[in-house]
């Protein structure tokens, strides 16, 4: 008796599985959020993968240049894209999910080298690393023109971060994220630890799970994912995913 309740049992679940459903989505390189070098596709992707799977949808990623990934998704037949801003152009053909990730930029700072601002004024007389090619270039101008920042404009995020650990720099403007991808790169656990930053952020903007509107059942998809996400932030898990993220976790190599 108890083989055979264990052969329907096996059966039912074999044709579960042979009935669910899959969703083909663009990606493309953006570590951590996105990346094929990090365990699950990296931190955003795997949200995407877990929401999905909570309501019996599997996905399957393809990579492309970002340009590419946005065409694929709007022109070639994809269902989708992760990781994506709202711009009207892009509301055009494109369904857009629920909130997936607010990207974060906040001023890095040394615990020793305590630091606080509420406006830009704030920053006056303080050593700042920038980025070139960033937003706030914008943001600074009108001070930093006006003799009233002191901004060093550097090619790459991890020259920053490099000149702020040797107290070349007192602040340094970034995706949190991002910089704490970097520094499991760049420095030891020890020294990363000496790292932190202020919680008041610089600028958020909102990214989404976007779904072409020209696939039909699509509607029904971007529900079923809302649904999920929802879910996922309930268990704890959404803010576990990043944690492990920012403690390196999803890196596959060791140092």
């Amino acid at each position: 008796m108890k083989w055979i309740l264990a052969f329907y049992l096996f059966l039912s679940l074999s044709t579960l599985a042979l009935g669910q459903e899959t969703i083909r989505l663009t990606t493309a390189e953006f570590s951590p959020f996105t990346s094929k070098n990090l365990k699950y596709n990296g931190v955003v992707n795997r949200i995407v993968a877990e929401a999905f799977a909570l309501e019996g949808v599997k996905v399957e990623f393809s990579w492309f240049p970002w340009k590419r990934a946005y065409r694929a998704a709007n022109e070639e037949g994809w269902d989708g894209s992760s990781y994506w801003y709202k711009t009207p152009e892009r509301e055009k053909d494109f369904l857009f999910s629920d909130v997936l990730i607010n990207s974060t930029y906040a001023f890095f700072h040394l615990k020793d080298v305590p630091f606080h601002w509420s406006s830009l004024e704030d920053l006056q007389g303080i050593p700042i690393g920038g980025t070139i090619g960033y937003f706030y270039k914008e943001v600074f101008a009108p001070l930093e023109e006006a003799g009233k920042l002191d901004v060093q404009w550097v090619p790459k995020d991890e020259h920053n971060l490099k000149k702020l650990f040797k107290k070349r720099i007192n602040i340094f403007p970034s995706n949190i994220d991002a910089a704490f991808d970097l520094m499991q790169t760049h420095f030891t656990p020890k020294e990363i630890k000496s790292f932190t930053y202020h919680p008041k952020p610089l600028r958020q903007s909102p990214a989404y799970l976007i779904l072409s509107k020209k696939i039909k059942g699509n509607e029904r998809m971007l529900k079923l994912f809302n649904k999920g996400l929802k879910r996922l932030k309930a268990s704890g898990k959404y803010d576990q995913f990043f944690a492990e993220s920012r403690r390196g976790e999803y890196k596959t190599t060791e140092k």
